[in-house]
């Protein structure tokens, strides 16, 4: 997420490369206006929930696939 590392809870994982990104720290996202998260294709559904774990965001743009997966994994 934005070149950060992040664990399936949606945590920053404590890695080298974390330090050295340059870009908005996703902890630093969280208090935006708005925030878009958008992604695509089923192999990524693991990143995209630990994303909307982490990001709440406001709108949410993902393939039909993934808007499946995620509708079908809500408890």
């Amino acid at each position: 997420m934005l070149c950060h590392f992040i664990n399936e809870d949606g945590e920053l994982v404590d890695h080298l490369v974390n330090e050295r990104v340059v870009a908005v720290s996703p902890v630093d996202l969280r208090s935006a206006r708005q925030l878009v998260l958008v992604s695509g294709g089923w192999e990524k559904l693991k990143a995209v929930t630990a994303a909307l774990r982490l990001l709440k965001p406001n709108v949410l743009i993902v393939d039909e696939l993934v808007a499946d997966r995620l509708v079908l994994a809500r408890p």
